[in-house]
């Protein structure tokens, strides 16, 4: 896996974008569940969404089946 990211594909422009406007999301894993909150950062291992109970969750990218914003 590559240490710096791609910024020519759509993917992780958005994912940037939702960073800088500190976006809320959620986040549909692959075992079902979801977790909601601001996208803090990215890097090529994981994600960092501050969630509801103002804890800093990590998720491992491998893990998202899904993201969205919230509507």
């Amino acid at each position: 896996m590559s240490s710096e990211f791609d910024t020519s594909l759509p993917s992780i422009r958005l994912l940037q974008r939702y960073v800088k406007e500190k976006a809320a999301i959620d986040l549909r894993l692959n075992d079902g569940s979801t977790l909601s909150g601001t996208l803090l950062w990215i890097d090529p291992l994981f994600l960092c969404v501050f969630d509801a109970s103002e804890k800093n969750v990590l998720v491992r990218r491998e893990a998202i089946a899904t993201i969205a914003p919230q509507s």
